[in-house]
């Protein structure tokens, strides 16, 4: 816990960021769950929030824990459910008519062909063949992301 400068009141402590009161205490400071962080001044364990590209799941009451997004995907920080997992532009669930959205912890991220701009630039093969036993092939990709 720690207070303004020059404070003399037990009530104006308050807990350091990555600590929440402990709900019914007046001095308990608890730590948020491993992974998580709050700001300063926290009252509830619902202000402990999960890093960018994580999402939290209930387990039980005033319990929590992050979950990594799936299939190449990422969330903002703070993010609360699977639904907010989005994947890249250029990427979408194929199964989902190339949403972005992530529904399931089983999407993956794929390159969606319909895209004006692809994550992905395939440049032509260039096969020449000199001998029976001389095949040349050169293919280069390049990722924008």
């Amino acid at each position: 816990m720690h207070s303004p400068p020059g404070s003399t009141l037990l009530l104006d402590c308050t807990c350091k960021a990555g600590f929440y009161l402990l709900e019914g205490s007046t001095f308990g400071c608890v730590a948020c769950p491993e992974g998580t962080s709050s700001p300063d001044g926290s009252l509830h364990l619902s202000s402990c929030k999960c890093p960018a590209g994580y999402f939290s799941a209930t387990d039980a009451v005033d319990s929590f824990t992050c979950n990594q997004c799936p299939g190449m995907s990422s969330s903002a920080e703070g993010s609360t459910r699977i639904g907010q997992c989005i994947c890249p532009p250029g990427l979408g669930i194929a199964a989902n008519s190339f949403d972005r959205h992530i529904t399931s912890p089983h999407d993956v991220c794929n390159v969606d062909v319909r895209s004006p701009n692809p994550p992905f630039q395939v440049a032509p093969l260039d096969i020449r063949v000199h001998t029976e036993r001389d095949l040349h092939i050169s293919c280069a990709i390049s990722m924008h992301i």
